[in-house]
């Protein structure tokens, strides 16, 4: 009678088949090891290229375009801009502005037209200076002067 040989069992054929080292395992190791993590730095540095730039453009340019209106009932009071915004003092009735920024650096009025100021970077100043009443030559003028101060911050 022919002798029967051991058949190999389950395990060493599982053993066998996922424990050994082929060139289609050193590729799978090659690429989770070596080339994975390379990847994933160089997808990481663009990324962290692309928030840089975000930054930067939120930085430098304005974020803001608001134009905030200024009238004499705003005297004594504290108002907040951001940069960019436009500060337009325009008093009620017939009066005329005369304001001076006390920092030029943060809030600086506008060289072409009286009574607007523009926000350019944060920090805290006040605008102060007087109302006084548009007067025609043919009517009768009151002289009346109100001093006039609002504190503005600049976010």
């Amino acid at each position: 009678m022919p002798k029967k040989t051991a058949r190999p069992s389950n395990s060493d054929t599982f053993h066998k088949r996922f424990m050994t080292v082929t060139p289609l395992s050193k590729c799978i190791a090659l690429f989770f090891f070596i080339l994975l993590p390379i990847f994933a730095f160089v997808i990481g540095a663009r990324y962290q290229r692309v928030l840089d730039q975000v930054m930067l453009y939120q930085t430098i340019i304005p974020t803001s375009n608001r134009v905030i209106t200024l009238t004499a009932l705003d005297n004594g009071m504290t108002k907040y801009a951001q940069v960019g915004d436009t500060l337009q003092v325009t008093p009620d009735g017939a009066m005329k502005a005369s304001l001076m920024s006390s920092d030029e650096h943060v809030v600086k009025p506008d060289a072409t037209q009286s009574g607007l100021f523009k926000a350019l970077k944060p920090g805290e100043v006040t605008l102060s200076g007087t109302l006084a009443p548009i007067c025609r030559r043919t009517m009768p003028c009151p002289q009346l002067i109100i001093r006039y101060s609002v504190d503005i911050v600049v976010k």
